[in-house]
This record gives C-alpha cells, structure tokens and sequence, in this order.
C-alpha cells in the first residue's frame, strides 16, 4: 500500500467526517488501485503549502531546509480544493489496458476527476507530485492536469530524502472538460503543458 503523506494524517490533523476519504479499485478481493482525497476550504491554498498548515496543522513543521520556488504564475487556489494523493496501482496492473487501449492508471486518474467534478463539485483539483514523476507525459497524460509548476522544494522526513515538489492543478471548468472530452493517447498531447519553471 501506498504511504500517505502528513498532509492527510490523521496523527496531525483534526479532519471532520468526510473531509479525506480513500477510494479503492478492486478485482474481486485483491486491491488493484487507491486513491485518497482530502476537501479543504482555504482562501488561499499555497498560502497553506508556504506556512506549512496544509501539511502539519497547528504542530511544528516537519520539513528542513524548507525554500519556496516561483510561483508567479500560480493562480489563486481558493474555495473548496480537492487534494488528490496516495495514487497508487499495484505493480503487477500497472502495464494492463482498457479494451480501447487506455493504460489503467490514465482510466483511474480520469474516474478521481470525473468524481471531483460529478460528486465532490470542487472549485479546484490539486495535487502534490514528487520530482521522480513530475514529467510532462506522467502529469498531463497519465494524471490529466494541464497545468504545473516546481513549487517548493525541502527535506521530507517521510520520504527520507530531499525533494523539489510540483503542484499541478485546473480549475472546475477545466475539470469538468477533461471528464467530458475523450482522453489523447499517451504520448500524443494536443497541447503543450502549461508549465512554470522553478
């Protein structure tokens, strides 16, 4: 199973019911992929990402060496923000397709936002992605977000090492769109990413 980061922790953070919650695929009763969100109401989203509450609370920071990148062409993340973390889809699912082709992680990626957008009707969809999968064929092919930048970059005790964190992110409309319009194949991107460098 996947590690969820301390920003879904329970250890260190009062969540009310149904503010973070997994979602499970299942293949009778063998686990193929999660999924975890968390809904936070902020004004301001990477507001909470620089003073460190979006992943500790009210406790200490955790991280060393902390340092915020550029983010000159982050919007305003604000409203109800839907966290989406703790992808994960067992090694041996992870080359298995759809009958139309579809790699099975960009199927589940598209089930979280059609759910974001269906059931959870977000302002924002958000997530936090480590620099080992923060490609552009992974973020937007795979995961679905048109938009990204290198956000911030620190020790992360969890992970026991150093990482630069991008944050990817659209909006309820783009959501919405990515939900309705028929997914590309991989590797075969309409449009280039909207990216930021750090």
């Amino acid at each position: 199973m996947p590690v969820a980061n301390c920003s879904v922790d329970p250890a260190v953070h009062d969540f009310v019911a149904g503010e973070v919650f997994w979602m499970r695929l299942l293949h009778g009763d063998e686990t193929v992929a999660t999924q975890v969100f968390r809904m936070i109401g902020t004004d301001d989203y990477v507001g909470m990402i620089r003073d460190h509450t979006l992943f500790f609370g009210k406790h200490p920071s955790g991280f060393r060496d902390f340092r915020m990148l550029d983010a000159a062409g982050v919007p305003v993340i604000g409203g109800l923000v839907a966290q989406l973390s703790g992808l994960y889809i067992k090694p041996t699912w992870r080359r298995a397709r759809l009958a139309d082709g579809m790699r099975l992680v960009a199927a589940w990626t598209r089930l979280s936002h059609s759910f974001t957008a269906r059931n959870l009707m977000a302002d924002w969809s958000v997530s936090l992605l480590e620099e080992r999968v923060a490609t552009p064929r992974m973020i937007e092919d795979l995961y679905g977000y048109p938009h990204a930048t290198e956000l911030f970059e620190t020790y992360i005790p969890y992970l026991a090492r150093h990482e630069v964190v991008t944050l990817v992110w659209m909006s309820a409309e783009e959501l919405v769109g990515s939900v309705v319009s028929r997914p590309r194949p991989v590797g075969r991107s309409a449009h280039p990413l909207s990216r930021t460098a750090g």
